[in-house]
């Protein structure tokens, strides 16, 4: 929930596609990105863990997957799970791409 420092891993112009997102809208900046995963985790989560259980670097497209499962509680009080998979392309030390994906019949 410390949306900043995940901020300070993104390039200026750093673009994010959430897939819980409006229409699927795509961030563009380091701003917009963080303000809106702040804004949309907190609408539905209170309280979340990451727990990487696996990553796949791609050296030549400079990119890495990341695997992770999530627990946390919503903001009902209710537990929340979920598995991601992350995309993260990077350049001199910072992302300028994610793509994350989930699964939607765990929601």
């Amino acid at each position: 929930m410390e949306f900043d420092r995940v901020g300070d891993l993104m390039s200026d112009d750093v673009i994010v596609e959430m897939p819980y997102s409006p229409n699927n809208a795509v961030c563009h900046g380091r701003d917009d990105c963080v303000s809106y995963l702040d804004r949309s985790v907190r609408s539905f989560v209170k309280k979340v863990n990451f727990t990487v259980t696996d990553t796949v670097f791609d050296y030549d497209r400079q990119a890495i997957m990341v695997d992770h499962d999530n627990n946390g509680v919503r903001t009902d009080g209710r537990l929340y799970r979920n598995r991601y998979i992350g995309i993260f392309h990077v350049s001199e030390g910072k992302v300028v791409r994610w793509r994350q994906f989930f699964n939607p019949s765990l929601l």
